[in-house]
């Protein structure tokens, strides 16, 4: 619960610092790969709208429809399966 209010706090610059210590948390099997996506991707959300794993999107009050922020078409699925995490399933972008 705590990781998910940190991702939240919404300042990059609070994020940031964390990230290296994360990835080495995920290298060492102390948390899992999706704790990572998370965070790169929350901090790419404010700073470029475009994400690395395609783990952040919002959902449509009007029609209950979820949307994902864009993501990095071609290098996606090769990041998602370098932390672990399984391919988006897309076969053409």
């Amino acid at each position: 619960m705590i990781f998910f209010a940190f991702i939240h706090s919404g300042k990059p610059e609070l994020i940031t610092p964390w990230m290296l210590k994360l990835r080495e948390s995920v290298e060492r099997g102390d948390s899992p790969p999706t704790w990572f996506a998370y965070v790169i991707d929350r901090v790419m959300v404010f700073t470029t709208k475009v994400t690395m794993f395609g783990t952040t999107g919002f959902t449509d009050r009007s029609d209950g429809t979820t949307y994902f922020y864009s993501v990095l078409p071609k290098e996606t699925d090769l990041l998602r399966e370098a932390v672990g995490l399984p391919r988006m399933g897309r076969v053409n972008w």
